[in-house]
């Protein structure tokens, strides 16, 4: 179970009035004038002036998709009116008492929107019986977000991509194009070539450099015993934080804390698990951006496998920021970190740990 508060909603630019994104969409789509669609619902009510909704009225109010909710022209509905666009939205599924009036943008459903999607994750070469290895936790993430989208969208195109770690870097894989689908990488930088060449194209910056860029607004800063499988400019080392939180940093380079996410001058600790410790807390981020196609971009990382596991959870609950809606020109990448406790459970095979529980604790954007 999550603790989490879902974020609250800071203007009303954030609300999508659903009546208004289906007319537009059923439009789109049918290849129709306001006038033929004035008649098209006027032809399913009784003939009272009350329930008309001239052409006018529905420009003004599929308007309100590029405009928000917060332009200065409203937009008056009268019940009547309401009812008839009920009955005409209930002819293509998109009934006013089958969905909420009101919708908050949600990340996973704005990447099921998009109608193409590939998720990512890192592997590791098993070379004597020619095969690749997953991380457990990402598989189980994958997993949880395939889910909810299929729920979302059933029949949804969705591609599975796994990067292969390698002596030499990879080439950029297609479906990172700007033709390309919308793509959920799971992993830190550390844990996937993909997440290293998303955030670098989301924040600007070159990918794959020796050491963290010096204008980069996020760092992952490892344990001296993590593994390196290739350079990055998002890694940074435990003397880089001294300034802001000289115990964190000992302890990071004595290996008695696993790690830390910085964003600016806030650090998020990534702690070990000591011998004897039932508890410890882990953080991860989810950083994500509307692309200039109008794709999604997220990037899923967790500082710890089962802290990319939580980020997952938060993305599939809702509990997480999602991209600007209907800005395409607006490439901000929005972020939200998330806590998680992480129990340690001698009755489980393999693996010991398992996530009790996840919230955000911050978000904002680059």
């Amino acid at each position: 179970m999550s603790d989490a508060v879902r974020p609250v909603v800071d203007n009303w630019d954030d609300i999508r009035f659903h009546p208004a994104s289906a007319l537009k969409h059923l439009l789109a789509n049918m290849k129709i004038s306001y006038l033929e669609l004035e008649r098209r619902i006027e032809s399913l009510c009784d003939k009272s002036p009350m329930s008309k909704i001239d052409r006018r009225k529905l420009k003004d109010l599929v308007q309100l998709v590029d405009d928000g909710l917060d332009r200065e022209k409203d937009v008056a509905l009268s019940l009547r009116q309401l009812m008839a666009l009920d009955a005409f939205l209930s002819q293509h599924g998109e009934g006013l008492g089958d969905k909420p009036i009101f919708e908050r943008p949600a990340l996973l459903r704005s990447i099921a929107e998009c109608g193409r999607v590939t998720i990512t994750l890192g592997a590791y070469p098993h070379d004597p019986e020619k095969r690749n290895e997953l991380n457990l936790w990402d598989v189980r993430a994958m997993t949880e977000l395939f889910r909810a989208m299929e729920k979302l969208k059933p029949g949804l195109d969705v591609e599975f991509q796994d990067l292969r770690f390698g002596r030499e870097l990879p080439c950029r894989p297609p479906f990172l194009d700007d033709a390309g689908p919308s793509v959920i990488c799971l992993g830190s930088p550390r844990a996937c070539y993909a997440a290293e060449l998303m955030l670098a194209d989301m924040l600007k910056l070159k990918a794959f450099t020796n050491e963290s860029e010096p204008g980069s607004p996020l760092r992952f800063i490892w344990s001296p015993k993590a593994s390196r499988p290739h350079p990055s400019a998002f890694r940074g080392e435990a003397k880089d934080i001294a300034g802001l939180d000289k115990k964190l940093a000992k302890d990071i380079a004595a290996d008695r804390t696993w790690g830390a996410i910085q964003i600016a001058d806030k650090l998020f600790p990534v702690h070990g698990s000591p011998k004897g410790a039932e508890l410890t807390t882990s953080h991860g981020i989810v950083i994500t951006q509307r692309r200039p196609s109008g794709r999604i971009w997220a990037v899923i990382a967790g500082a710890s496998g089962p802290a990319t596991h939580a980020c997952a959870k938060a993305v599939e609950e809702n509990l997480t920021e999602p991209s600007p809606e209907g800005k395409r020109n607006d490439t901000r990448a929005r972020w939200n970190i998330v806590e998680c406790t992480i129990q340690q459970d001698a009755n489980l095979l393999g693996d010991p740990r398992r996530v009790i529980s996840h919230r955000v604790v911050e978000h904002g954007m680059f």
